[in-house]
């Protein structure tokens, strides 16, 4: 036994009205049809994408908490640092301060002992080494000036004179074109320029003792084997 055709399009003909009215109806119906399924699928996709855009939001709203957070905990690292490095500029100071204060500390130190030395116990040269080791070069001269020793004062005034001459030598070897600068600038070591009365009397006494070496040379016998 044979199966009847089937044809789509007879039996959608056949379901259509013939009235034209009811056909304009029907195609209102289909559409409408149509159109609520279409919008059905926008408001679904429209909800799907408002969910993402929540959660986006959400992912938004957290990174802007996170840099807020970020950006407050810079500025207090910033000014922490700020306040650090202030504090260690100033701690800097206080160090170089007290650094020299412990330098001219040391010094008054030295030259007080210096004096204690040279009146108390009248150990001259002990005296000159703790004026130089303070820097007080004019006190030395002063305390040769007040002993009256030409022996002494020679020996000093020699020790001077060569060291001032292995600072020359070191220092112009070490810069060459600082050689002529050197010549002119440091002629005399500070505090022993010919000018002044404590170095006038010091030379004094230095000739002196020359003048006595010369005349101990004079009457003194040849040595002879």
């Amino acid at each position: 036994m044979s199966q009847p055709d089937f044809s789509l399009s007879d039996e959608i003909l056949a379901v259509i009205p013939t009235d034209p009215y009811e056909q304009l109806d029907l195609a209102r119906k289909i559409t409408s049809m149509a159109i609520a399924s279409r919008v059905s699928n926008l408001e679904s996709q429209v909800s799907v994408l408002t969910q993402k855009l929540v959660e986006k939001d959400r992912i938004v709203c957290e990174l802007e908490g996170r840099a807020s957070s970020l950006e407050r905990v810079y500025h207090e690292a910033d000014a922490s640092l700020k306040n650090a490095v202030d504090e260690n500029m100033k701690l800097r100071q206080e160090r170089d301060s007290l650094a020299i204060n412990a330098k001219k500390l040391g010094r008054d130190y030295a030259k007080r002992w210096a004096d204690h030395v040279l009146h108390a116990e009248h150990n001259v040269w002990r005296a000159l080494i703790l004026y130089v080791a303070a820097g007080s070069l004019q006190e030395a001269l002063a305390a040769l000036k007040e002993v009256q020793q030409p022996d002494t004062v020679a020996m000093f005034v020699l020790a001077c004179n060569e060291i001032h001459s292995e600072i020359v030598t070191e220092l112009s070897n070490q810069d060459e074109q600082g050689t002529g600068e050197l010549g002119t600038v440091m002629t005399d070591l500070p505090g022993l320029e010919p000018g002044k009365e404590e170095v006038a009397a010091v030379c004094e006494y230095f000739q002196q003792y020359q003048r006595k070496l010369v005349h101990l040379c004079m009457d003194s016998q040849p040595y002879a084997d």
